[in-house]
């Protein structure tokens, strides 16, 4: 935990440049050194639901692009910014669009045929995919979406490639 892989580090910006994997072994040491509580990545229904904090459009702000609630290609500069700098979703959550992709703990799948209702992660599945989800600072507008849904190789990493935690207490 004392490595920070990131391209673009210091400032509060967001850890990237990390993988699947990397994301599992530091939530491993985590849950190590807290044991109060459980660190894990968010399902792929977790995280829909979260960065929606209710709404319906296609981003949690509205129908249309809005500079003012994340980094995307059309305003970053070429680079991930400090967290907190663009406006909250209606839970008060930060940059749960843009800025970085973030890792999601489902495996890959094409679609929600099949996927458990109750908003647990979906791991299934014979390929080594995992969900990522939220848009990042050189993806266009459109994949800032709050539905936009891709997958990576779990062991890839990439400097527009993060992760959130969830907090559980145990």
């Amino acid at each position: 935990m004392e490595y920070n892989p990131s391209h673009f580090p210091g400032g509060n910006r967001p850890v990237e440049n990390i993988s699947w994997e990397d994301c599992k072994a530091f939530l491993d040491s985590l849950n190590i050194l807290d044991p109060a509580w459980i660190y894990r990545l968010p399902s792929e229904a977790e995280w829909e639901y979260t960065c929606r904090s209710g709404s319906m459009p296609r981003f949690y702000w509205g129908i249309d692009m809005n500079g003012d609630y994340c980094w995307y290609y059309g305003n970053s500069e070429g680079e991930s910014h400090p967290v907190g700098e663009k406006l909250p979703n209606f839970w008060g959550l930060l940059d749960m669009t843009g800025n970085v992709l973030e890792w999601c703990e489902d495996s890959w799948h094409e679609t929600y045929d099949g996927a458990p209702v109750d908003g647990r992660a979906w791991i299934s599945g014979s390929g080594a995919e995992r969900v990522i989800r939220g848009g990042c600072w050189n993806y266009g507008d459109i994949l800032c979406r709050s539905a936009f849904r891709y997958s990576f190789l779990e062991n890839w990493a990439n400097d527009y490639l993060g992760f959130r935690i969830v907090r559980v207490q145990r």
